[in-house]
């Protein structure tokens, strides 16, 4: 194994685009929120942007609600919003799965002897379903999702609750992600951070977000580890 990975005895995961292209209808799904947040309360016109993310849209709604109204039912939307992210999340879940070749090299991470962790947006439900499906969820130790937590990505709670579980430093840590807040977060606790390109970031958006090192693709790791 490469000295550069010699002390490390965890790698946490991005999963949606890190270890599975998980393809949804983020327009739909997007409108769909916006839709609902426009019904549930009196927002001002053209307030949400279809190119934010849910959670994002989310925050933005809650902020706006509370200078207005304090005493308006913040959980009943949040909890809806939920329920419309699980039904397209669900509907995607269905249709993808993990590939062989990210599978064959869990395996190898395994085999070696490293920790596995996954750290994601997505709620637990639907990674457990996904682990299931490939048939590889005893090589997954813990599992950080959107309803573990109560700050989400780039804070770094989901990292700190996995590092807390496990037991481990952040200078034993190697994190992996498509997205630039993935590097954010691990460089918020001392992580070694590795970047995977995809249609979200280049690899000059992954470096300069504090990426260590970028693959195409996760079987990248045999020769980037030297496994």
């Amino acid at each position: 194994m490469s000295n550069k990975f010699f002390n490390k005895k965890l790698i946490i995961f991005d999963f949606d685009g890190t270890l599975v292209d998980f393809i949804i209808n983020y327009v739909s799904l997007r409108s769909e929120v916006i839709e609902y947040l426009n019904c549930a309360f009196e927002f001002p016109s053209n307030f949400f942007s279809i190119q934010d993310r849910v959670l994002t849209t989310l925050n933005k709604a809650r902020a706006f609600i509370l200078k207005k109204e304090s005493s308006f039912d913040l959980n009943s939307i949040s909890n809806d919003v939920d329920k419309i992210m699980r039904k397209w999340e669900w509907e995607a879940a269905k249709k993808n799965k993990i590939d062989s070749n990210v599978k064959e090299t869990l395996k190898i991470l395994k085999h070696k002897g490293f920790k596995l962790a996954i750290f994601t947006l997505e709620p637990k439900e639907i990674i457990e379903y996904y682990l299931k499906k490939a048939k590889i969820e005893h090589l997954i130790d813990i599992i950080a999702s959107r309803d573990i937590v109560k700050e989400l990505k780039p804070n770094p709670e989901h990292l700190m609750y996995i590092l807390n579980k496990i037991k481990v430093k952040a200078d034993q840590v190697i994190i992996i992600g498509d997205h630039k807040i993935d590097m954010e977060c691990g460089k918020n606790i001392g992580a070694l951070c590795i970047g995977k390109k995809s249609i979200l970031h280049t690899k000059k958006e992954l470096l300069a977000s504090g990426a260590d090192f970028i693959i195409s693709k996760i079987s990248d790791l045999n020769s980037l580890m030297k496994l």
